[in-house]
């Protein structure tokens, strides 16, 4: 997207690629007056379920809260991050009952 926003984002969870962890969801979490300024994806609600986003706040960022439930992502391990031998997975969001605004 706009390399001058850099990479990355503002607030979200990364699932482990290990079996069982990546099966889990972030559950019930709360983000509760948190602000995301000059990135490309502000709140990701990946693999969140019965989470919340109030109060929170997004300046100059390509997309202020992502949202892509059903869709899927390749998660790589390797041994630097604790995967030996390596692996790649895909996972299908697991989001659901969400509440962010704009929902």
């Amino acid at each position: 997207m706009n390399p001058a926003l850099g990479y990355g984002t503002g607030f979200g969870w990364a699932p482990d690629p290990r079996y069982p962890l990546r099966d889990v969801p972030a559950f019930e979490v709360e983000y509760d007056f948190c602000s995301a300024r000059d990135c490309q994806v502000g709140f990701d609600t990946w693999n969140h379920v019965d989470s919340t986003w109030t109060n929170v706040s997004y300046t100059n960022c390509d997309i202020d809260i992502l949202v892509e439930p059903g869709e899927t992502r390749t998660l790589s391990c390797n041994p630097c991050s604790e995967c030996n031998p390596p692996i790649s997975v895909i996972i299908t969001n697991m989001a659901s009952g969400n509440s962010f605004p704009g929902s």
